[in-house]
This record gives structure tokens, sequence and C-alpha cells, in this order.
């Protein structure tokens, strides 16, 4: 996975790094702007993507939101139109990643994300082989 996943790193677009909803807002005008910073950097789409796609995910909502994603690109000019399996791939690869981060971050400190570290500790297993066993690997 650590091979795989390593495209994901590579500066290809600017992303927000932590996309969560209350880090978004909309101005007066209805343009979309950030208010967190703090993990803005360039790596692929699939590192945003991944925190869209609520709790772990499935295979249908990752190809999805690819999808969405794909469609949304080709209507922007000079957009970089990606394969969509092969996105749903790197955003479950990226799920992976947030996941691994969050279980490897958490110290004897961090107690108020023990429940979701409790939870992941329960399910992420289960869910790498479930997930890897459906969702397509790109042709």
């Amino acid at each position: 996975m650590q091979v795989a996943a390593a495209p994901l790193f590579a500066p290809d677009c600017p992303l927000s790094g932590d996309p969560n909803p209350g880090n978004w807002g909309l101005r007066g005008g209805g343009d979309l702007v950030v208010f967190d910073w703090e993990r803005f950097c360039r790596g692929a789409p699939a590192l945003d993507l991944a925190a869209v796609v609520p709790s772990l995910g499935t295979s249908t909502a990752f190809l999805t939101i690819a999808e969405i994603y794909v469609d949304t690109v080709l209507m922007t000019p000079g957009g970089r139109v990606p394969d969509a399996s092969r996105l749903a791939r790197e955003i479950v690869l990226a799920k992976t990643w947030n996941a691994a981060e969050l279980l490897a971050g958490f110290g004897p400190d961090a107690l108020s994300q023990r429940p979701t570290v409790e939870w992941l500790r329960a399910h992420f297993p289960a869910w790498i082989q479930e997930t890897a066993a459906t969702t397509p690997t790109p042709t």
C-alpha cells in the first residue's frame, strides 16, 4: 500500500489538506472560501476527496465521489481529467492513509480522540479487507 500510495504525495494540485465542512464557507456573493489553511499543501485530489466520503466509506461511495469529481473537472477549462476508477482507488488509499495517520498519532494525552480510535480499531481491519476486495482495479 505504501508504494501504491506514493503518487498521492506528488505535488499535483493545491489541496486544503483538511476539507471538513467546518473549514469551508460561502462569502456573501456565493464564492467558496477556506477558513483553515493549517494543512494547505499540494498533492493528489484523492487526499481531499477521501475526507468527503463519510466514515470509512464503501466502494460505491468512492466511485460516486470520483465520478462527480471527473464530471466537475470536465467542465473546468484546462482541467486534467483522471480516470474515475483509478481515482476511486486513490481515494481508498487516501482514506486508508488518513486512518493510519490518526491511529499512529494517537497518544496518551489525546483522550478526546479515544472514541474515534476505539471505533477505528474495531472496524478498520474488516473495512480494509472488504474494500480491497470490492474496489475495482483500474485497467
